[in-house]
């Protein structure tokens, strides 16, 4: 039989349909030149370094916790909000859990609940926060597998009902928050469980998250697969092994960027052929999806269930974009984690390598750029135990701070993330704010969190 065509070679690092306009500059009638109010405040980083201020665990409910798949957003006037997942209360199924600081992550309430979306028995996983930087605040999430949205004007005290912005099951959710807050993008794998039958779901909202419509994502991920797709096996959490038949390319969504009502990045993980190679693949557009251009930064020959892996992306003040996925190691097994950036949304730099050497292997990235600093935060693993790295960049990724430590301990009992992501938020004024899930082996999970501020050393 005919094998299927190799998606990894229609996706190499070069402009792919119409040409691409200039990711800083006019790129359609709609969507003129960004607005300089509208982005954070540039401010003078010259002299500072990055410290670590305070690593700790959030104050978990009074009633049973597993938390996991934590997500995490931050303005300049303290505000910062957390929403994480919780498996404790399991017979209803897992519930979204809240933390919200309003002295910049300093001091935090006990975590609150959600309400469940759609009906009171929904479970609901997947969050994802973003913030107009003005006080309003944005969450994604599933509520059953269906996408939901919800908006809150105070801080995060209070949430809005929640907006059904999908109508039908996907996974996997991102959202992204233009300068101003006017447009929103959510963006999600078309692919429910055990369906794998279905191409992305790109949205985008132009009053703030009221309204939504649907975006072309790029064809080369939404056209069926020759010879009817390949069967691919996965085991859900606890359960047996699923063969399934993939008739797309299955991208996964770990990345999405938002510059302005037009243009977005978007980075998937994608499954293109049978030998089980994975492509980090980062997808820009100038003109609302109608035409993208696609650059595949690394593939990964791991095994195609770790989806931790892929790229995940972010957009400074001056439009640049920054990319953090993983790569082969070179002359050895494993990963190590290195970034791109881009002027354009066309051309990448060259990668450079920001995980350290001596690491077996690195996954699980996130990264934050909303004013002057880039911020990187990953996962290490060397001998079974796991560490939360970061470094940041006061020069547009040029040069890299020198590595911080923020979780798990070099030696001890041996720990995992639960979920398929970290998250960092850059509030606008140097400081990072990073959380992820630590669950020691055979242990329910924690949600730690790491404030990291940009000061001088007489300052420290």
């Amino acid at each position: 039989m005919r094998r299927p065509k190799v998606i990894l070679g229609l996706l190499a690092v070069v402009a792919l349909g119409a040409p691409l306009a200039a990711w800083r500059t006019r790129s359609d009638p709609a969507d003129g030149p960004i607005d300089p109010t509208l982005l954070p405040a540039a401010f003078d980083v010259a002299g500072l370094k990055p410290a670590i201020q305070w690593v700790g665990p959030l104050p978990p409910p009074p009633d049973r916790f597993h938390g996991s798949e934590p997500t995490i957003a931050a303005d300049a006037a303290g505000r910062v909000v957390v929403v994480a997942l919780d498996h404790g209360a399991m017979s209803a199924g897992p519930r979204l859990l809240q933390w919200a600081s309003a002295d910049g992550g300093k001091t935090w309430p006990a975590a609150a609940a959600l309400d469940r979306w759609p009906t009171a028995q929904a479970y609901n996983h997947d969050p994802w926060l973003g913030t107009d930087g003005k006080g309003r605040f944005f969450l994604a999430l599933l509520g059953s597998y269906l996408g939901g949205v919800r908006v809150s004007e105070d801080g995060g005290r209070t949430w809005g009902a929640v907006i059904d912005v999908t109508g039908k099951n996907v996974d996997k959710t991102l959202l992204a928050v233009a300068p101003g807050g006017q447009h929103l993008a959510f963006l999600a794998m078309g692919n429910p469980p055990g369906r794998p039958q279905y191409p992305p779901v790109l949205l985008r909202s132009a009053d703030a998250g009221r309204t939504w419509a649907e975006l072309p994502t790029p064809a080369e991920l939404r056209d069926p697969l020759p010879d009817g797709g390949w069967v691919q096996e996965w085991t859900p959490p606890g359960g047996q092994p699923v063969r399934t038949r993939l008739t797309y390319p299955s991208p996964f969504p770990t990345g999405l960027a938002m510059r302005s009502a037009n243009r977005l990045a978007a980075g998937w993980l994608v499954w293109p052929n049978r030998s089980g190679h994975r492509a980090s693949v980062v997808g820009t557009t100038a003109d609302g999806g109608k035409t993208w251009t696609l650059a595949t930064l690394a593939t990964c020959p791991e095994n195609p269930s770790r989806r931790h892996n892929g790229p995940v992306v972010a957009c400074d003040r001056d439009g640049t974009l920054f990319a953090a996925h993983a790569a082969p190691k070179a002359g050895g097994p494993g990963l190590e984690t290195q970034v791109r950036s881009s002027a354009d949304g066309r051309a990448w730099s060259e990668p450079v390598r920001v995980s350290s050497s001596g690491a077996d292997t690195c996954r699980y990235h996130a990264v934050s750029a909303a004013a002057t600093l880039v911020h990187l935060a990953w996962v290490e693993e060397r001998a079974g135990k796991s560490r939360i790295w970061y470094r940041g960049s006061a020069d547009g990724g040029k040069s890299w701070s020198d590595p911080l430590p923020l979780g798990g301990p070099p030696a001890g009992d041996a720990w995992e993330l639960a979920g398929d992501y970290l998250s960092v938020a850059d509030d606008g004024r140097g400081t990072a704010h990073v959380v992820w899930s630590q669950q020691p082996r055979d242990k329910p999970g924690a949600v730690w969190y790491a404030r990291v501020e940009w000061t001088a050393p007489r300052e420290r």
